[in-house]
């Protein structure tokens, strides 16, 4: 398969939080990482400063609720 995004992130966007899931392609590893954020204001801040310290710019969001 063809590696199209050597970084991206998945977020699943439950009522209460939002959970990443980042993978970053790098020596022909793929390394995942799995973490938690708030729905705050701040949390959402600290959201968008993992991803962008993990150069991390394509993502998609999943989300089962109505918002």
């Amino acid at each position: 398969m063809e590696l199209i995004s050597p970084r991206c992130a998945g977020l699943d966007v439950p009522q209460k939080t939002v959970v990443v899931w980042a993978r970053r392609a790098a020596a022909g590893a793929m390394t995942p990482e799995v973490h938690p954020f708030g729905t705050t204001t701040r949390a959402r801040l600290a959201l968008a400063d993992w991803l962008a310290g993990r150069g991390i710019t394509p993502g998609a969001m999943a989300s089962t609720g109505v918002f």
